[in-house]
């Protein structure tokens, strides 16, 4: 602003010379004519005046072209350029500020190491997987106490987030009717759980299913919800089957429940327990998984009963643990029979890689289901 201001009174003075010039010229000219000046004189006068007008005309121009140019250059200064609005990392001083790389996104929860859990009569078993090559360790036997009567028949179990596990038993004997009783439910905080030495597993009582529901395997979807298999009239057969899936705070105690598909007519007889399943990509899915019926093992889909047998494994146990867990990013099919011996299983060719261990021989005719943590996926369940 200050050199445009300097600039327009220099060319005004200018201007007001060159006409005071052009005036002297006009009066030496008059003087030197005699009476015809007279005349040159009334026509220089005109002459003068219309200079004197157009000098003040150019003048006024130019101050307003002049006031115009600074009143563009205050406006220009005044208004935040597109860049300045845009550069976030310089001041108005023109200093810059180092903003540092991009924030990165939340960290993915670090996994547990791989393991599987099962359970019968009073005793919680614990195996280790080595992530190398999905080998396992032999299992390790710990003492069960609970709060309340703990039954020593039926059976499911399942790792909650945070690696709690729930244990339902009951009621009555394998092949027994459920006519009288519920099946009671269990748990034990994952940092209280013994692992890779002997130890004493507490188990507190949550309550028993309302409605004489009995159930025998349990499944945990890709956000943590926890379902059921209700066994129906009886533990052997397919009537009155039903996904369950608990809607209330069950670790509070609130045992409700919502029905998510009836299997009463699904191509599987009986489940005894659940797992989640692998899709051609390798990738873990919880509403297509393995359902595992005395020994039948089936490709199973959760949401409309629909499945397909696949071929004798096991008995009353199966997991699968997803390809995160292991160093080759390979999910793996375990397994269990009546003996307990577990076995990795092809997911497609169902070959098996015979016993990689056998626990203690202490199954006395109860579904041990087969327990283990969830790597991330995504839930094909409905929201609830």
């Amino acid at each position: 602003m200050f050199a445009v201001f300097m600039l327009t009174t220099v060319f005004a003075g200018g201007c007001a010379n060159d006409s005071s010039g052009t005036r002297e010229s006009n009066s030496d000219d008059a003087a030197g004519d005699g009476d015809s000046s007279e005349a040159d004189s009334g026509a220089s006068q005109t002459g003068t005046g219309s200079a004197n007008a157009e000098t003040a005309n150019a003048e006024t121009a130019d101050a307003e072209t002049t006031d115009a140019e600074t009143a563009d250059a205050e406006t220009a200064d005044a208004e935040p350029s597109d860049e300045t609005e845009t550069d976030t990392s310089e001041d108005s001083d023109g200093v810059k500020f180092d903003l540092g790389p991009p924030l990165d996104a939340a960290p993915t929860p670090e996994l547990p190491s791989p393991a599987l859990w099962y359970s019968t009569q009073d005793y919680l078993f614990y195996i280790g997987i080595d992530p190398a090559d999905g080998t396992a360790t032999t299992p390790v036997q710990h003492d069960i106490v609970a709060d309340d009567v703990l039954p020593l028949f039926g059976g499911g179990l399942a790792i909650l987030e945070g690696g709690g596990l729930l244990l339902v038993r009951g009621p009555g004997s394998v092949g027994g009717y459920y006519d009288a009783d519920s099946t009671s439910v269990f748990y034990a905080e994952g940092d209280s759980l013994p692992t890779t030495v002997p130890g004493v597993a507490y188990f507190e009582f949550l309550g028993k299913l309302p409605d004489n529901t009995a159930v025998e395997g349990l499944h945990v979807d890709c956000e943590g919800k926890v379902y059921l298999m209700d066994s129906g009239i009886h533990s052997a057969s397919i009537i009155g089957n039903r996904l369950l899936r608990f809607t209330g705070d069950y670790l509070a105690g609130d045992l409700s429940y919502e029905v998510i598909t009836d299997l009463g007519m699904a191509d599987v007889p009986d489940i005894d327990d659940m797992s989640p399943g692998i899709d051609i990509m390798g990738e873990l899915t919880d509403s297509q998984g393995f359902g595992l019926d005395s020994g039948r093992l089936y490709d199973f889909n959760y949401l409309d009963g629909t499945g397909v047998l696949l071929g004798m494994a096991g008995t009353y146990g199966v997991h699968v643990l997803g390809g995160p867990f292991f160093d080759d990013d390979v999910a793996r099919l375990y397994v269990m029979d009546s003996s307990a011996a577990l076995f990795e299983i092809d997911p497609v060719t169902l070959q098996s890689s015979g016993a990689l261990v056998v626990g203690p021989d202490v199954m006395a005719q109860i579904n041990p289901g087969l327990a283990g943590p969830l790597s991330l996926c995504d839930t094909s369940f409905p929201q609830g």
